[in-house]
């Protein structure tokens, strides 16, 4: 818009405050009022004389021509003296003397006639036909006035609410998602969008969550990471019913940020077998997630050990969750489960979304041990970190992890792809790359990058030097393996001893070493058949990797207080912080469980 729109704008909503006698955040009232008289007349209207103005306003328009002028004068002045560039008065007044000053800039304003505010004034008298206060919508209706005053005026009177139709509403409202720097959208990715046929207090309220409901950022990528995995179509159209999660804005301010955009859009993430990701609340303050029953508690910023790197890390908006929430693919149900903390909000979404991706399909993966240390360090920096730092100029934060766990997801491509580095109390880490990417037609064999080429272009942002190791084949050397944690292994079981069996623990209790044997894999003879370990922790990641990776291929049990089973259990040095990590395995005709604590 022209100077001179701009100005007629400002003229104009200066005046519709005064109808309501808003205050002007200090402004001088008398000083802006004479200054809306002043412009007011020189573009001809005859506003005055329709008595639409308030006291104060209608003083002002008596006052003569050259009183005018001095208040105009005045306000120049105190221009001056404060240096003042963005106030009102200050847009007053340049746009005045940019306008209507004489040449030189100080003298009287000049009268003659402005093409540009002919063209106004007509386009004036069209917006007065349709409502006496049109006029306030003059081409920047999507800039004044905000909508904290636009609820203020609508309340003031029925003239006023009828002001402001739902037509200029959707208009505003498309603005605002759309806007630069802070718009949910952008002209490239199309998050979310509002029904179209919303009434008036439903498009208020979509007004407010687009303009003062924070920035997007990490609820996009949620959504992002939903529609690569199947569980939403991007925009999501947000109904009514998902407006009306929070009662008011008050209520949409008490929840953490990115926790209340989840309670707006979560039911919109389907897994496709009758849940979602709806966020529910509680008048007693509890939060459930999924599930609105017991055990699907989110325990929202939960206190943590003092010096916690998630404690460290923690942002207001987007706090550490506790949850147990898990999805068992053998059953198809989320059930709860050990609980697990997440480093956000927006992670916790993230992990199940993940979660419930890798229990129901057969996503293309590869996965290497590695030291911690190994490729300068990545691996170790990644996990130590903050996890709301992004991994590349590409890539979002590595937040969809829990404690001992990072995941690096790369989810605004065609593809989704995810590298995960899962870490013990011990220097080895399982390192996993997990891609929905096809395969290369024609090519069945061969390393992964060459089968899934995009997807190592994605993961090595996040690897760094690692990336080598994982898919182009370069081994760990002997000193990069530099760990000097020691590591148990123990069996218990409450399998009864073959009656007068002696000897080694596999002849003794033979049900329990064959059932050990499906978790720990290749470690299982260190344990029970007397091999000799050339390193400790190598070995206790190996049979962590293999009963992690195997429970797609046995199974998950629930297990049972009656259920016989046996339990191996990875011990680390009693000064460590970590708990022991445990699989479970079920009686006679179980198999491997879930670790505890992944």
């Amino acid at each position: 818009m022209d100077t001179h729109g701009r100005l007629f704008s400002l003229a104009k909503y200066l005046m519709f405050l005064s109808i309501c006698d808003i205050d002007l955040a200090g402004c001088d009232v008398r000083l802006l009022a004479a200054t809306a008289v002043y412009i007011t007349r020189k573009t001809n209207q005859k506003e005055i004389a329709g008595r639409i103005w308030s006291a104060a306003l209608v003083a002002e328009s008596s006052v003569s021509e050259s009183a005018l002028e001095s208040s105009m004068t005045t306000l120049r002045m105190q221009r001056l003296m404060w240096g003042d560039t963005q106030t009102t008065k200050a847009i007053v007044t340049d746009a005045v003397d940019e306008l209507f000053a004489s040449p030189d800039r100080h003298g009287v304003a000049s009268s003659r006639s402005h093409p540009q505010q002919e063209q106004q004034q007509q386009q004036q008298h069209w917006g007065r036909q349709e409502h006496p206060l049109a006029h306030l919508y003059a081409e920047d209706r999507c800039r004044i006035p905000d909508i904290s005053t636009t609820l203020q005026l609508r309340a003031a009177s029925r003239d006023i609410r009828d002001a402001f139709s739902s037509d200029q509403l959707r208009s505003r409202l498309d603005h605002s998602l759309s806007r630069d720097g802070d718009g949910i959208n952008t002209p490239q990715l199309q998050l979310v969008r509002f029904d179209p046929s919303l009434g008036m207090a439903d498009l208020m309220a979509a007004v407010c969550i687009a303009e003062e409901g924070g920035r997007w950022d990490e609820t996009g990528e949620v959504l992002q990471l939903a529609s690569q995995c199947g569980n939403c179509e991007l925009p999501v159209i947000l109904m009514s019913d998902d407006i009306n999660t929070h009662a008011n804005k008050t209520a949409y301010r008490s929840f953490p940020r990115v926790l209340a955009q989840l309670m707006v859009v979560g039911r919109h993430i389907d897994f496709g077998d009758g849940s979602c990701l709806q966020i529910f609340r509680h008048a007693n303050g509890e939060v459930r997630a999924i599930k609105d029953k017991p055990g699907f508690q989110l325990a929202v910023d939960p206190p943590l050990p003092a010096g916690h790197l998630f404690q460290q890390h923690r942002q207001q908006h987007d706090p550490p969750v506790q949850s147990g929430i898990d999805y068992f693919g053998d059953i198809n149900q989320w059930e709860s489960s050990f609980p697990s903390t997440n480093t956000s909000v927006s992670s916790f979404a993230k992990n199940k979304i993940l979660n419930h991706f890798d229990r129901t399909h057969q996503p293309n993966r590869t996965r290497i041990l590695l030291n911690r240390r190994v490729g300068g360090g990545r691996l170790d920096g990644l996990l130590i970190q903050s996890p709301h730092t992004p991994v590349g100029p590409d890539a979002p934060p590595h937040s969809a992890g829990t404690a001992g766990t990072v995941v690096c997801g790369f989810w605004c491509s065609p593809i989704a792809a995810t590298a995960s580095s899962r870490g013990l109390p011990f220097r080895i880490l399982f390192v996993s790359v997990v891609t929905t990417e096809a395969l290369v037609a024609g090519v069945r064999g061969g390393a992964f990058k060459d089968r899934f080429p995009a997807t190592p272009q994605l993961a090595r942002v996040a690897l760094g030097r690692v990336a080598p190791y994982v898919f182009d084949g370069q081994v760990q050397q002997q000193q990069d393996d530099d760990s000097d944690d020691d590591v148990s292994v123990y069996v218990v079981t409450t399998e009864a001893p073959v009656a007068g069996a002696g000897g080694a623990f596999k002849d003794r209790l033979p049900v329990t070493t064959r059932l050990a044997r499906v978790a720990l894999a290749r470690v299982a003879p260190y344990v029970f058949d007397g091999q000799i370990p050339t390193a400790m922790a190598a070995v206790g990641m190996i049979w962590m990797t293999a009963a992690t990776e195997r429970t797609a291929e046995v199974g998950v049990c629930r297990l049972r207080r009656s259920t016989r089973m046996a339990a191996v259990t990875a011990m680390h040095r009693p000064d460590d912080t970590h708990r022991p990590i445990s699989i479970l395995t079920g009686g006679w005709r179980s198999a491997v469980c879930r670790p505890l604590c992944l």
